[in-house]
């Protein structure tokens, strides 16, 4: 059996970084948008991370829940919260419509769902993170 992961998250990130709506508000030259943030990377910025293969396969094929879990943080000066939320509208329309899914190299992606996105605010009390997670159903498209 193979392993999702690494086609899905790649699948991700391109889509991101392919999306006007999202690199408008992150930057695009280049976007910051990563899987290991860069020390002194400006804000706000996108990390996409955390992710879960959960096997769903059965004698036929191959094929998992994946959940993918995009951190989105921001510094805004009045508005550090409405920003990343407006960013997590855009990395929605991305990367969870069911009209345009994305497509791993050798997966097939059938459908998706926004489990869960929520606001918080980290310890320095400046920081604004917002945490969404996806899940993805996949399947093997060899």
């Amino acid at each position: 059996m193979k392993d999702p992961s690494a086609a899905i998250s790649e699948a991700v990130y391109q889509k991101l970084i392919a999306a006007a709506g999202v690199t408008a508000l992150v930057g695009s030259s280049p976007a910051r948008i990563w899987d290991k943030v860069p020390e002194g990377s400006g804000y706000p910025y996108i990390r996409v991370g955390d992710d879960q293969a959960v096997g769903d396969s059965n004698s036929c094929f191959d094929a998992w829940e994946f959940y993918v879990t995009i951190h989105i943080f921001s510094r805004h000066a009045q508005y550090p919260r409405l920003e990343a939320k407006d960013i997590a509208n855009a990395v929605g329309q991305a990367i969870g419509d069911h009209a345009s899914l994305i497509a791993p190299a050798g997966f097939i992606v059938t459908e998706v769902e926004l489990v869960q996105s929520r606001p918080l605010t980290e310890d320095d009390g400046v920081t604004a993170h917002q945490v969404m997670t996806f899940r993805y159903q996949v399947a093997d498209g060899a």
